[in-house]
């Protein structure tokens, strides 16, 4: 059985790689598609975090940038020995990013932030003081 031959016009697809290499991109589809994603938000940096009675629990965090996502749009996840126990938004207040969260159980809790962008990256944990932002819960 023999091979089947194309009998297209070879100056077609010619035209079409001449029009490849004269696109906007020049080509460059990688480097387009590389430009397009969006890069997850910088560290927060925790400023304050203090628990309370009733495992009320006061967290604070300096604003993280992003490529994209404007400030004021970033969200931040807060977690307590890496399980999330809620999420802060940016009310605009001059002192930063700041809310009152609730612990799950009595005792001492790693406190940690990370900031959220519009298209759902995750930055680094937080920084701050020290490494582990270590809370008491203390009960009602």
């Amino acid at each position: 059985m023999g091979r089947a031959r194309w009998q297209g016009d070879i100056s077609a697809a010619r035209r079409s790689s001449q029009q490849w290499r004269s696109c906007p991109l020049g080509g460059q589809h990688r480097r387009a598609r590389r430009q397009r994603r969006h890069d997850p938000p910088s560290a927060p940096r925790i400023v304050y975090v203090q628990g309370y009675y009733c495992l009320t629990l006061i967290v604070g965090v300096d604003r993280s940038t992003d490529n994209r996502t404007p400030q004021s749009q970033l969200t931040y996840d807060v977690f307590a020995d890496g399980n999330r126990i809620g999420s802060m938004a940016d009310l605009g207040s001059e002192s930063g990013v700041w809310s009152i969260q609730h612990l799950t159980h009595t005792g001492p809790d790693a406190i940690t932030v990370k900031a959220v962008d519009a298209a759902g990256n995750r930055s680094a944990p937080s920084t701050g003081p020290s490494t582990t932002n270590v809370v008491p819960g203390y009960p009602c």
